[in-house]
């Protein structure tokens, strides 16, 4: 929707890759398979990437995520990696524009929801084909084994009984 060029998503598996295709990836690859780090800089360049968003929390994904980024770039981390773990970077660029962000606790702000809710309308036809499942609380166990081993494309939702 902005003209962003490249985008590119990583997951290890190959349905998963398809739907990020079909929801606007330019390039996908497969982290099984594929040296993602050289692969990223091939299609990004010697500058690197303007923005790296790490869903997994593991820390060498972040750390990769750092190296790749523009010196003016941004690391968002929206997984949280394991209580204990460490992330290991070079801290000098932070003083020069390189970034960190990470959500907090569901923060958002009114102008995000608005964001948000234009990218839903304008890509609610690819997000209705993005296999999002529904399980009952009694079931989140199933729901999480099939999304870590791919069996489902997008998201579980959780749902709570009173």
């Amino acid at each position: 929707m902005v003209s962003a060029y490249p985008i590119v998503a990583v997951d290890l598996h190959d349905a998963k890759l398809q739907l990020a295709r079909n929801l606007g990836a330019t390039h996908v690859i497969n982290a099984k398979r594929e040296n993602v780090e050289q692969v990223i800089a091939a299609i990004a360049g010697a500058e690197g990437v303007d923005c790296f968003v790490d869903n997994t929390g593991v820390p060498a994904v972040i750390e990769t995520g750092y190296r790749l980024t523009k010196p003016q770039g941004r690391v968002v981390m929206v997984g949280v990696p394991k209580k204990g773990s460490e992330v290991t970077i070079h801290s000098l660029p932070l003083h020069f524009g390189k970034g960190f962000s990470a959500p907090t606790r569901g923060s958002n702000s009114p102008s995000w929801i608005f964001l948000a809710t234009k990218i839903y309308t304008v890509r609610a036809d690819q997000a209705a084909r993005a296999d999002h499942r529904s399980f009952p609380l009694e079931d989140i166990n199933t729901a999480i084994d099939r999304m870590r081993t791919g069996a489902i494309r997008g998201r579980c939702l959780v749902r709570m009984q009173a």
